[in-house]
């Protein structure tokens, strides 16, 4: 295992302000860290909530609008917005094995 790497979509340590704030939710709330879709959900309601903010309504076709505009920061540091295909953002998190421990290697961003 000492040296392999593998892809996934999370890790809570990943070393960003947005992540650290997150993950001490996840822990005072339910003494636990965060996993692998615990992030996506977090990150979506965030979306939401920004959405209804500037739209200033809850109407959908004016979340929607809001949702499309939006510049959005995700839990792994990275400004993303939402393209053609409402997709918002392509991160993928390299982890490695480095003395028995697997650590966040990279944070890629897939084009």
């Amino acid at each position: 295992m000492e040296g392999s790497i593998s892809a996934w979509t999370y890790n809570h340590e990943i070393a960003t302000p947005e992540n650290a704030a997150f993950v001490a939710k996840i822990k005072t709330k339910h003494d636990s860290t965060p996993y692998l879709q615990t992030w996506g959900s977090y990150d979506s309601m965030r979306v939401i909530a920004q959405a209804i903010r500037e739209a200033g309504s809850v109407d959908r076709t004016a979340v929607r609008d809001a949702i499309k505009k939006l510049k959005f920061t995700t839990v792994f540091g990275k400004e993303v917005s939402f393209d053609a295909h409402n997709q918002a953002g392509k991160f993928v998190i390299l982890q490695a094995v480095s003395g028995k421990k697997v650590i966040v290697a990279d944070i890629v961003e897939a084009k």
